[in-house]
């Protein structure tokens, strides 16, 4: 008895099975990696920011050069948060902050 020809491009359970586990594990892979590589430009992040309560001066990008002194409060990736006067927030975006120097 002739069997019929199967269609080339008709795959088979056990292969659709192998290449959905394969790009599961894939998947993870990936996602392991991206969130391991957040962590570690967080953690070097904050290890090169001063303390809070620390002395800062942050010199803008900016062409009108302003520079901005207090004391540090916090830094995240979008923000620098200094406090210039007791009580008031000076909030600079990073991406304007050209220097940050800790006196001493």
């Amino acid at each position: 008895m002739i069997e019929p020809r199967r269609s080339w491009f008709r795959p088979r359970l056990r292969t659709t099975l192998v290449v959905a586990l394969v790009g599961l594990v894939a998947w993870s892979g990936y996602t392991t990696w991206q969130t391991y590589s957040e962590r570690t430009e967080r953690r070097a992040r904050e290890l090169m920011t001063p303390t809070a309560g620390a002395n800062c001066r942050v010199i803008c990008k900016d062409p009108s050069g302003k520079d901005f002194e207090g004391r540090f409060v916090r830094m995240n990736s979008e923000w620098v948060v200094l406090e210039t006067v007791p009580g008031i927030e000076y909030w600079v975006p990073r991406e304007n902050v050209a220097f940050l120097t800790v006196k001493p």
